[in-house]
């Protein structure tokens, strides 16, 4: 501390320079959040695309949807076995600074998107409440925990631009069930990496991987419990694609 003194009076001496290496200062760290934002929404389709999935979005921005005619156009593509779609919703809980928009949160098509991610593990009895409630949701386990969420919870979110039919932003939902699966899946963009590395395990061994770390003892252990090398699920035991 006795070198402040004289490092106040150096910075006091040059007042204009002061102020310039200041700015200059946040504004590094104002272009490193934005471009790490832009690194995050670029990257997010191929981290969760896996080896035998395909995300695309629209060219502008991921909160901008695509054509829902795209979506049958897709599946007659010669290859394609299935197709489903989401939306991002991009809500806020509570306050905007705990992080809640980070959070993927997306209106989806429930049977095709449980088909598209089988790493998704889902409880019957609560996949088919989420199903048949149009305000159910599901959460991951690391967002229940985060949050104090359990079944049955009626939650608020106020949504950032995605409006109700008499103008208001407050959405309740009610939590229907609590999906388990590896670590980060769904929850994009706090861990995007582990979708696509469950996925290429799965594609080559036949074996879903539901926890984190994936470890070579972890895959192991998966192979000798399964009852026999079923491999991947061949392309004739997905649902058809919408014609």
């Amino acid at each position: 501390m006795k070198f402040w003194p004289l490092l106040w009076g150096n910075l006091k001496r040059r007042k204009a320079r002061t102020v310039f290496t200041l700015l200059s200062i946040m504004v590094a760290f104002i272009l490193f959040s934005y471009l790490a934002a832009v690194r995050v929404a670029f990257s997010a389709g191929v981290d969760v695309a896996g080896a035998d999935r395909l995300f695309t979005t629209h060219k502008t921005s991921i909160i901008q949807p695509l054509p829902a005619s795209y979506q049958d156009q897709i599946a007659k593509v010669p290859g394609v076995v299935l197709v489903t779609h989401a939306s991002w919703f991009g809500g806020i809980y509570q306050t905007p600074n705990n992080g809640f928009q980070g959070v993927f949160q997306g209106p989806i098509d429930p049977e095709g998107y449980l088909a598209m991610y089988p790493e998704f593990k889902v409880p019957e009895d609560q996949k088919r409440a989420w199903i048949e409630d149009r305000e159910g949701v599901l959460v991951g386990t690391t967002t229940a925990a985060r949050f104090g969420w359990k079944i049955g919870d009626r939650v608020p979110i106020q949504g950032t631009f995605w409006r109700k039919k008499d103008g208001s932003t407050i959405w309740e939902f009610n939590i229907r069930g609590i999906y388990t699966g590896a670590k980060g899946v769904g929850e994009l963009p706090m861990d995007v990496g582990a979708p696509a590395v469950i996925a290429a395990i799965a594609d080559a061994t036949g074996t879903w991987i539901t926890d984190l770390p994936a470890s070579p003892e972890r895959i192991l252990a998966a192979l000798a419990e399964r009852p026999q090398a079923a491999g991947p699920r061949p392309a004739e035991s997905l649902p058809e694609p919408a014609r």
